[in-house]
């Protein structure tokens, strides 16, 4: 038994939870294939939340029916737009339900009339009286002569008719003296108005009380001591109060609407919502003939006996198993039919300017060998490939006719991934998580209030703002790494670095499966030959005398820009005729402080800024060209460099941490600096480079020994395994 509870609203209550093995408020629209999905109010709750579930041809759905009072009342229902849109909404998504326990015979007759149900798919279950309002073993009902008053159920909806019962009472000699009681909580304005409307009708003001706040002792004992109960509603779908007042030993009187028939059947004590003088005639009988009183009383006592929570239980469970489908006739979804899965996609792809966006487009190209993608994306402009079964925006996934074998939601640490952040945490799937850490996307996208709730839950202490902003400018510093949401959502959690994943499990409990990041920029190592290198060096403006060491990708403090810019003064005063070249669009925060300090150390034609993003042209033309690279990290959670990748790909002598190298399982050509970022030992590591003249001939074997291992082929396959899919089958 699990709860699905909506990560929008607050946690059940204890008492409510525990009924449940396990109570998810994250990842609830993932379920077990021949699960079965109960709901409790198809008409109240958004179906489009669940339609995982009524989509999933594997899942046994099952509906507690209450009723269709907005069609019988349109104008006071479904005269708003919003109101009529939710209930069509909600009515339309019936067909998907494979059986129905509806509350009375009425309301499954309804159902069946108006959205055409299959008869064979209804029951009646009816509705349990709360143990608290059952009549205690051996409770004997109160004597005539201790009943008090006369009760009326209302409520604050207009179709409670409790004006009804008051213009009968004040019409019926028998009740005159006899105080009358209407409970439902009603506001002074409109208590006022029943008032009135029943001293127009000759009744004693005196005589109307309006008990509020029940707890169910004293609605009880209010049934206990009533003469009679009248239940004067337009329309019912079930009625409680009948129920309650029969379990309590009190005669009743109802309308002649809905399910009321059904549970009073003797027409004598029904009447119209307006007939005003045929209740007067019941009210009349009852209250001033104790026979006839005597005599309703032993006809209602035993009522409440099929209506306790044993009795309806079983007629439901009853109801349902006469309905179950044989679950070996179910068709099971491609991973247990050993056929083409279909996979959902949540992504930013190019146009997008994103790393993240340019990687999937590369990495689905060789997935769609073993899957049918459909792909959910808010990037603009985004053209169709053959790759892609369909392309549709992100507000669509929820509501796909199709049934999905997984979902995927691509994140990282952006805007980009706003949509796909939120597609997870209301409908979990599988995510994969790009960035080691999530700081830059709560405080920025989600903004300061739910980036330190998120801070404080993670770090078990109330966060300061004052901290939160140290983190920003000091990741080294980040004890947490605002993945706790993400991790609790997904099932499973993708991440590309092992270092990463053992952070998290630490952190979270969560156990990540690692999926070794792909070389996905294309590269012919055949092409960089000595000749194509010099001619890219003049396309670029570089002389031969001139060290080139580059940094691809943005610009931002996380990869310790300063240090480069030292470094570069360093091996300049050593006599080293160094350029430093940042190739990447530079971020606004540090773009003023980098261009201050390139002045100050007399650098100024000795390092480029880039004012923009590098084209994929320019890129290239920098990553073929340079002498030797850098790519750095100030954080240390396991994150990776889809640079660094590039600069293995294209067999490029490099320097970066040992975090980071390690992170990424980069080849020995990496040179490893120290965590502890030194700008005199980042200038060693390139003059050793230099020096060695590493620089002149690149290490093409390591780099095609490590392209072999990190394919798309190859990434594609482990892909599919770790989505929980057999590849081997479907090659």
């Amino acid at each position: 038994m699990v709860a699905l509870a909506d990560p929008m609203r607050e946690p059940l209550y204890a008492e409510h939870a525990r009924f449940f093995d396990e109570v998810r408020a994250d990842s609830w629209r993932t379920a077990e294939s021949n699960s079965w999905f109960l709901t409790l109010s198809p008409m109240t709750h958004d179906p489009l939340l669940v339609s995982g579930f009524l989509l999933d041809p594997t899942i046994f759905k099952i509906a507690l029916f209450y009723d269709f009072i907005q069609l019988k009342f349109p104008n006071r229902y479904l005269h708003v737009t919003e109101w009529r849109t939710t209930f069509m909404n909600a009515f339309a998504w019936l067909e998907f339900y494979d059986v129905f326990a509806a509350i009375s015979q009425d309301s499954g007759d309804d159902l069946i009339k108006y959205r055409n149900i299959d008869p064979s798919k209804v029951y009646v279950s009816g509705v349990a009286v709360r143990r608290s309002l059952e009549a205690p073993e051996g409770e004997s009902p109160l004597p005539r002569s201790e009943r008090q008053h006369i009760l009326v159920a209302g409520g604050g909806d207009p179709r409670k008719n409790p004006e009804c019962a008051l213009i009968a009472h004040a019409r019926t000699r028998e009740c005159r003296g006899v105080p009358i009681h209407v409970f439902g909580n009603y506001p002074p304005a409109h208590k006022e108005g029943l008032r009135e409307t029943f001293a127009e009708a000759g009744g004693d003001n005196l005589l109307l009380f309006f008990p509020q706040h029940l707890g169910d002792q004293d609605l009880r004992q209010l049934y206990r001591h009533a003469i009679m109960t009248i239940v004067p509603s337009r329309a019912e779908g079930f009625s409680i109060p009948i129920i309650e007042s029969a379990a309590a030993g009190t005669p009743v009187a109802v309308s002649a609407v809905g399910a009321h028939p059904e549970l009073i059947g003797e027409p004598d004590l029904q009447f119209g919502p307006d007939d005003f003088d045929k209740l007067s005639q019941i009210m009349a009988r009852i209250v001033g003939d104790e026979k006839e009183w005597l005599s309703r009383l032993e006809a209602i006592a035993p009522l409440w006996k099929s209506y306790t929570t044993e009795d309806v239980g079983r007629r439901f469970m009853e109801g349902v198993l006469a309905r179950q489908r044989n679950a070996e006739a179910i068709k099971a979804p491609a991973i247990s039919r050993n056929l083409r899965p279909t996979l959902a996609i949540i992504t930013p792809l190019p146009p997008s300017q994103s790393g993240v966006a340019d990687y999937s487009k590369a990495t689905l190209q060789p997935l769609a060998k073993y899957a049918d993608l459909h792909i959910f994306t808010d990037s603009p402009g985004v053209e169709p490939t053959p790759a892609y079964s369909s392309l549709a925006p992100v507000a669509m996934a929820p509501y796909s006719p199709r049934t999905f074998d997984q979902r995927l939601s691509v994140l990282g640490n952006s805007h980009f991934h706003t949509t796909a952040f939120k597609y997870l945490l209301e409908h979990g799937g599988a995510a994969l998580a790009h960035d080691a850490r999530m700081i830059d996307f709560y405080f920025h996208e989600l903004g300061l209030d739910r980036a330190l709730q998120v801070a404080s839950a993670e770090s078990g202490r109330p966060v300061p703002a004052a901290d939160l902003v140290h983190w920003l400018k000091h990741q080294r510093d980040l004890p947490v790494l605002f993945l706790s949401e993400i991790a609790k959502a997904a099932e499973p959690l993708l991440v590309h670095s092992g270092v990463g994943a053992k952070g998290i499990e630490k952190l979270y409990g969560v156990q990540p499966k690692v999926l070794p990041f792909a070389q996905y920029r294309p590269m012919n190592l055949e092409a960089i030959t000595s000749q194509e290198r010099r001619r890219r060096r003049e396309k670029l403006g570089w002389t031969d005398e001139e060290f080139v060491i580059t940094s691809f990708g943005f610009v931002s403090p996380d990869k310790a820009p300063e240090l480069l810019i030292w470094a570069t003064k360093f091996l300049r005063t050593w006599g080293v005729e160094a350029r430093l070249v940042l190739c990447g669009l530079v971020g606004e925060d540090i773009e003023d402080n980098l261009h201050k300090l390139r002045e100050e150390l007399g650098l100024k034609d000795a390092v480029t800024l880039f004012s923009g993003r590098a084209s994929e042209e320019t890129y290239m033309d920098h990553l073929i060209a340079t002498d030797a690279a850098i790519q750095l990290r100030t954080y240390f959670m396991g994150g990776l460099s889809g640079a660094l990748n590039d600069c293995i790909a294209g067999a490029v002598p490099t320097v970066a941490n040992e975090h980071l190298a390690e992170s990424s399982l980069a080849p020995p050509f990496v040179r490893r600096v120290s965590d502890n970022l030194s700008p005199l030992l980042i200038a060693e590591a390139f003059l050793d480079i230099l020096r060695s003249g590493d620089h002149l001939s690149r290490p093409m074997e390591q780099a095609r020994a490590f392209a072999a291992d990190h394919s798309l082929e190859r990434y594609a396959v482990r892909m599919m395994e770790s989505l929980g899919f057999d590849v081997a089958k479907r090659v």
